[in-house]
């Protein structure tokens, strides 16, 4: 092999390594994409004190008071009060899909209230929200209505 086979060698190897890394690096992320961390925030329309009432699988209505703010996935959000029961607790913002959020709920009086629930509110106007409450398993047991009072805390 001469020196100027050489010379043009080098370069062409090169360039196929660089094009076979990058086609294998693009392979992998198709197949495995980075997760970008991109913090979800409870959506604005949600802020505000709420009032309703809900209603379990088995007739028994129950009065609904909720205060959310604003605040990151993860973390507390807001207060709930069940006052006809009487109970209330802390909600934590779990995430939002399907134009619906979730929260669980953490009971600090649980008054006769099961604890450990996760509640899920989707708006059926911009001053009102459908509530629904399921039990830790995932069972639906409540569901209801609460309506805007505030919008300002």
């Amino acid at each position: 092999m001469t020196d100027f086979n050489r010379k043009l060698l080098k370069p062409v190897l090169i360039s196929l390594l660089t094009t076979l890394i990058i086609l294998l690096g693009s392979i992998i992320i198709l197949k495995h994409p980075i997760s970008v961390a991109r913090e979800a925030n409870l959506p604005q329309q949600y802020v505000g004190v709420w009032e309703g009432q809900g209603t379990q699988e088995n007739g028994i209505a129950w009065s609904i008071l909720i205060a959310l703010t604003p605040g990151p996935q993860g973390s507390i959000v807001g207060t709930i009060a069940y006052p006809s029961i009487p109970c209330s607790g802390k909600l934590s913002f779990q995430g939002n899909s399907n134009n619906q959020i979730k929260l669980s709920e953490t009971l600090t009086n649980t008054g006769v209230c099961a604890s450990g629930g996760a509640i899920a509110l989707s708006p059926t106007t911009s001053n009102q929200l459908n509530f629904r409450w399921f039990h830790p398993d995932g069972r639906e047991d409540g569901t209801g209505f609460v309506d805007r009072i505030s919008a300002n805390l």
